[in-house]
């Protein structure tokens, strides 16, 4: 079977994905697929190709077949025990670099960079990667399988970000320690189960990434409590669905957390 029959043999609709996949698989540039479309695969070459395509059919998604996924311009490792990372996550980097220009630091001191529910690690990893103040990152999550990922990626792409197994803020039961700017960020479980508009996708990502009660809002609603006891002073980057952000903005005036302004699917907060 040539490039060309095999593609062929995949439904229009995941075309694009399939040649991806195929010059992952291969080793090759996805050039290379059309520039050589004429070229035989070889039986093992098929019997490794084929499921994996037949899987992808299946709306599997492509960065769990990959093992990777791009976030800011490097390539994180990304497995079905972390939710895959989506480009509205992006602009919490923007808005941490944004923010980061406004600190001016005392001798000794540091930026505080807490990710809650961090995942694969790419909110606190980028962050120390980006920042050009000294920074101090932790990455917090419920999911032990999670963790494990992001210190590969942390491993992987050379920081010091450190990971540990956290319910929100519950590591921090006798506050932050105050050794500089504190910023917490979050991209918590925010999907509502009752939307109907969500891609079909979701369906083989963590649903402990993905869901949460009280129309997706009770581990958002949680966090700012948390923050409230624990962190004197601060600033909180949050996303959250559009939808949403208006009954976050009032649970943060009744919590008397100042909104500074949102950015699509981010809230800027100060603590």
């Amino acid at each position: 079977m040539t490039i060309t029959e095999l593609l062929d043999s995949v439904d229009q609709k995941y075309r694009t994905d399939a040649q991806i996949l195929l010059a992952h698989l291969l080793k090759i540039d996805r050039s290379q697929l059309f520039a050589h479309p004429e070229r035989e695969l070889t039986s093992a070459e098929l019997a490794k190709i084929q499921p994996l395509l037949q899987k992808l059919q299946t709306s599997y998604p492509l960065a769990y077949l990959l093992g990777q996924k791009s976030f800011y311009g490097r390539d994180f490792i990304v497995t079905p025990d972390v939710l895959i990372p989506r480009p509205e996550t992006e602009t919490i980097i923007d808005e941490l670099l944004k923010l980061e220009q406004t600190f001016t630091l005392q001798d000794g001191e540091f930026i505080q960079l807490v990710d809650v529910g961090t995942g694969s690690g790419v909110i606190p990893i980028t962050a120390d990667l980006e920042f050009t103040h000294p920074v101090s990152t932790i990455g917090l999550d419920i999911s032990p399988g999670a963790l494990k990922i992001a210190e590969q990626n942390a491993d992987r792409l050379g920081t010091q970000t450190r990971f540990f197994e956290s319910d929100l803020l519950e590591v921090f039961d006798q506050g932050i320690p105050e050794v500089g700017p504190i910023i917490i960020t979050a991209n918590l479980p925010y999907v509502d189960r009752d939307w109907d508009w969500t891609s079909e996708n979701l369906k083989f990502e963590p649903e402990i990434a993905l869901y949460a009660e009280n129309h997706g809002l009770k581990l958002i609603f949680d966090l700012i409590d948390d923050i409230n006891r624990k962190v004197p002073e601060g600033y909180l980057l949050l996303e959250a669905d559009p939808s949403q952000h208006q009954a976050i903005k009032t649970y943060l005036e009744n919590a008397n957390l100042r909104l500074m302004h949102t950015n699509d699917f981010i809230l800027v907060v100060e603590i």
